[in-house]
């Protein structure tokens, strides 16, 4: 039986369970330059889930990343590998998620929009990505970026073991077969598998974008079975990107 495992935790629940929490499963320091869509998003401070900048007010996100966290103190970094510093740092002033979201269900809608309080400088660092309309194919070469944890030690593994974060990661996987993702029925349609055992995404990697071709294929969903034993999961931008243009408009 595979149990499906939020791939949220805010960095402070997990620095108060363990020593401490690093990045992506699998992957490599990478600077902000190779993905300027990438913020960073917090919450009281501390970085809570990533996101990806649409244009210089709105950034998308996953639902969880907010759901139970609605009226909190948020903010966004961009322009930075590091979540703690560096590029601007931005007030969220408003955000809306899938209203068929539920934490009940994982894996299922788990989609949100954020505005801005004030727009971000688009230039160097700091710059949108197209949303993609439709899904890559099978095997199609991706990017996966965050700073979630490297490791798991919630199964005990060995090799997985938590450390505390500082810069952004990627990790370089291909789309994978749905069935691979041990995905129900209902949520074939609305998500993306990607990445394999020993590389893939973890907590607090949350939000955060899956690119093919310079292009918002996924947002970060969950994870089974924990991070270090299966691909992620991310919900298709391409399912989703009527929702996405008509929130971007309320928000």
């Amino acid at each position: 039986m595979f149990t499906l495992v939020l791939v949220l935790l805010s960095f402070a629940a997990l620095l108060a369970a363990t020593p401490g929490v690093q990045r992506i499963i699998g992957g490599q320091d990478t600077p902000i330059e190779k993905v300027p869509w990438q913020v960073s998003f917090l919450h009281d401070g501390k970085h809570h889930c990533g996101g990806s900048i649409y244009n210089e007010f709105l950034i998308i996100t996953a639902a969880h990343c907010i759901e139970q966290h609605i009226g909190k103190n948020f903010t966004i970094r961009a322009g930075s590998s590091k979540w703690n510093r560096g590029g601007v740092l931005v007030q969220v002033a408003a955000f809306k998620f899938h209203e068929k979201y539920t934490a009940s269900r994982l894996a299922e809608y788990d989609v949100a929009v954020m505005r801005l309080a004030n727009p971000l400088p688009i230039r160097g660092n700091i710059q949108p990505i197209p949303l993609a309309e439709e899904d890559p194919a099978e095997g199609s070469p991706a990017l996966s970026s965050g700073w979630g944890a490297t490791y798991n030690d919630v199964w005990d593994m060995d090799q997985c073991k938590l450390s505390k974060p500082i810069n952004l990661r990627g990790v370089n996987i291909r789309i994978e077969n749905k069935r691979k993702c041990y995905l129900k029925a209902s949520q074939l349609k609305q998500n993306i598998c990607a990445g394999v055992i020993g590389q893939s995404i973890c907590f607090a990697d949350s939000g955060g974008p899956l690119v093919v071709d310079k292009k918002l294929v996924g947002i970060t969903s969950v994870t089974n079975n924990g991070c270090c034993l299966s691909p992620g999961i991310y919900a298709s931008v391409a399912k989703f990107h009527s929702w996405i243009l008509n929130a971007l408009k309320e928000v």
